[in-house]
């Protein structure tokens, strides 16, 4: 997958991301990249939910926001149509891969 920044979480074993559309099933690998680099990661679990659903701390975790309305808008930045509140988002739970694994 890729991000246009060096989000805090990509530091992180573990992490999150939510996107609009389908990017992989549980099992997947993906190279994450990012514009200071990269790395490859695993899709542990694939969850369905809108912004409201979210807990505020994997919103704020996610996108290194606030509220979630600016979570709102981060989204709405990457994506022509807007993405409403009740609209359900794709939460992929990633973890980093180890090169001898």
């Amino acid at each position: 997958m890729k991000y246009s920044h060096d989000y805090s979480k990509l530091k992180n074993e573990t992490y999150t991301t939510i996107r609009r559309h389908p990017k992989g099933k549980i099992g997947t690998i993906t190279n994450e990249n990012y514009p200071s680099g990269s790395h490859l990661a695993i899709i542990e679990n694939i969850k369905r939910m809108t912004i409201d659903e979210m807990s505020i701390s994997m919103i704020q975790q996610d996108g290194d926001v606030k509220t979630r309305e600016e979570f709102l808008d981060l989204l709405n930045s990457f994506y022509r149509k807007p993405i409403k509140r009740n609209e359900k988002l794709y939460i992929y739970f990633l973890r980093k891969k180890n090169n001898e694994n």
